[in-house]
């Protein structure tokens, strides 16, 4: 076979299995690939949801200051939960339709990979050692190496999940999972090296000093120290629908009740309200470096504040006519991503997406809306991507 005939072949068998037909790669595992034991935090844009253990929502390299549309891609089947991107650059996401894809630096299709007969429910997280992990609804645990070859499956110890809390990748290489009441410590091969009893919902994981930090719905931190059960520390004062951030070494942050932005204080288990607003809020908070705070409200308004809750930042995200987008009851946009120079990426339902300068400033990519945006996450250095619930993915870069 020519070279060119052979390359007509792949490209067709590549543009069948990023269309989910049945020609994804049927499950399989190498039992000759070593399973490498990494520690540390994991690496890539973002490994895991809201970038790293602390759920910053920080970049790790800056956004663009004139985006543009690189490529466009699309998931059949939609997607419901948020992407992750490796050091490459390579996209992941996981499908309603129990597939389990990764698309490279061009948008094209590196591999994909049927889940079994349940959907991912949970994930996709990168681990230090760089494989992708999802959790199907029938509970079970998927790992796929970066090549995708299947590394890991394993039942977890609980009948069903339900409910996408985000896993929380580790600097042991392992992961912790909020399931139906459990909380699950795995470590790199997907065995259970801890468990423990956790009956109220759960909305973020977190990692420091060593310890799983835990926030709930009803807006109670907690601390998970195994073998111990996890420790009630204090709460936020009402309720937290989605997550929180640390904000310093010492501080979590979380928008409480849609209508603060509220700091915890681990040290001494108090609580200050960093901003109010009059306006419904949308969390959970990116946190630049210097401990700065960015959130946006239903109706399209950026706020930034420091951490005495003086106002930083304000940036106008929707035409002053506005939209219904951000309606409460209706799809919310993802929340802000953020870089160490301040810079803010954001996208609105139905609005091209678009990066507010540190100036103030506000750029937007021609091309880059869709109506249904679930996911918002860095993609290495002047890049970010936006995943939208039809399944449309766009990368957007400099």
């Amino acid at each position: 076979m020519s070279s060119s005939a052979r390359s007509l072949r792949l490209a067709l068998i590549a543009g069948a299995v990023l269309s989910m037909g049945p020609g994804a790669r049927a499950e399989r595992i190498d039992p000759t690939f070593p399973l490498r034991r990494a520690v540390g935090a994991p690496g890539g844009a973002q490994p895991m949801f809201r970038v790293d253990a602390a759920r910053t929502g920080r970049a790790r390299a800056p956004l663009p200051t004139a985006p543009r549309v690189i490529w466009r891609a699309r998931v059949t089947g939609g997607l419901d939960l948020p992407v992750v991107v490796d050091a490459r650059g390579h996209v992941v996401a996981a499908s309603p339709m129990s597939q389990l894809v990764e698309l490279d630096l061009n948008g094209k299709l590196a591999w994909s990979l049927k889940t079994g007969s349940s959907a991912p429910v949970q994930g996709p997280v990168i681990t230090t050692n760089g494989t992708r992990l999802i959790v199907t609804g029938g509970a079970e645990l998927w790992g796929v190496a970066a090549n995708g070859t299947l590394r890991v499956r394993r039942s977890l110890p609980v009948p069903s999940v339900r409910g996408a809390v985000p896993p929380l990748a580790t600097r042991d290489g392992g992961v912790v999972l909020s399931v139906v009441g459990s909380l699950l410590a795995l470590d790199a091969s997907g065995d259970v090296q801890a468990r423990a009893t956790q009956t109220d919902p759960v909305v973020t994981l977190l990692e420091q000093g060593g310890r799983t930090l835990i926030v709930t719905e009803r807006g109670d931190v907690l601390e998970w120290k195994p073998p111990r059960e996890p420790t009630k520390l204090g709460s936020f004062g009402g309720r937290v629908d989605e997550g929180a951030a640390l904000s310093s070494a010492n501080h979590l942050s979380a928008v409480v009740d849609n209508e603060r932005l509220v700091d915890f204080k681990l040290s001494t288990k108090t609580r200050h309200v960093r901003a109010v607003s009059t306006d419904r809020l949308q969390g959970p908070p990116a946190i630049l470096a210097n401990g700065e705070s960015r959130i946006a409200s239903f109706s399209g308004l950026m706020l930034g504040h420091d951490r005495t809750g003086l106002e930083t930042a304000r940036a106008e995200l929707e035409p002053s006519s506005g939209t219904t987008a951000s309606v409460p009851g209706m799809f919310q946009p993802p929340p802000l991503v953020v870089d160490e120079k301040g810079r803010v990426a954001f996208v609105r339902p139905g609005l091209d997406a678009g990066v507010v300068l540190e100036s103030g400033e506000q750029k937007t990519a021609a091309g880059a809306a869709c109506g249904d945006p679930l996911s918002l996450a860095p993609a290495g250095p002047g890049r970010f991507v936006v995943a939208c619930r039809s399944g449309l993915i766009l990368m957007i870069g400099q």
